[in-house]
């Protein structure tokens, strides 16, 4: 039995006022917050990232001016992988103020590529876990495959 999903790297992203809106599949139905780039580092997805997110504590305001210590987040964003693929991601979940400024963010996430390369990653289930600390406006999270944490015989 396997009690650990397979890590795909680790995301360090930094938001950035002059970086643009990376638009996600659909209409998001939450309000823009903001975007900027980062990387994605050590696991079996590695490259470039450039992101935007949505947030809104639920009731119509950012969680941010509300207040409120737990918010919807949904997240989009291209990864420039390191073997010059592309790979798009949307996550959505929630996120919760741990203490201060640390937010801790957990999120559903569909990947997609264009790229033979990545395409195992269409219709696999992966999670995001990580926090956000809005002091600094960096977000550092573990990306992962974890659609099934009991192997099968």
């Amino acid at each position: 039995m396997s009690t650990t999903p397979q890590s795909l790297g680790e995301i360090e992203l930094s938001y950035m006022s002059d970086a643009p809106r990376i638009g996600p599949a659909g209409a998001s139905w939450l309000p823009y917050l903001g975007s900027g780039e980062g990387r994605v580092l050590g696991g079996t997805l590695r490259g470039r990232v450039r992101f935007s997110t949505f947030e809104d504590d639920l009731s119509g305001q950012p969680c941010l001016v509300s207040g409120v210590g737990r918010c919807a987040l949904h997240v989009t964003a291209i990864v420039d992988t390191d073997d010059s693929a592309q790979v798009r991601i949307e996550a959505l979940g929630y996120a919760v103020r741990a203490e201060g400024t640390r937010w801790q963010t957990t999120l559903g996430v569909r990947a997609a590529s264009d790229d033979p390369r990545y395409a195992w990653l269409g219709g696999r289930s992966l999670s995001w876990l990580g926090e956000f600390d809005e002091a600094s406006g960096t977000v550092r999270a573990g990306l992962f495959l974890a659609e099934d944490f009991n192997e099968r015989e």
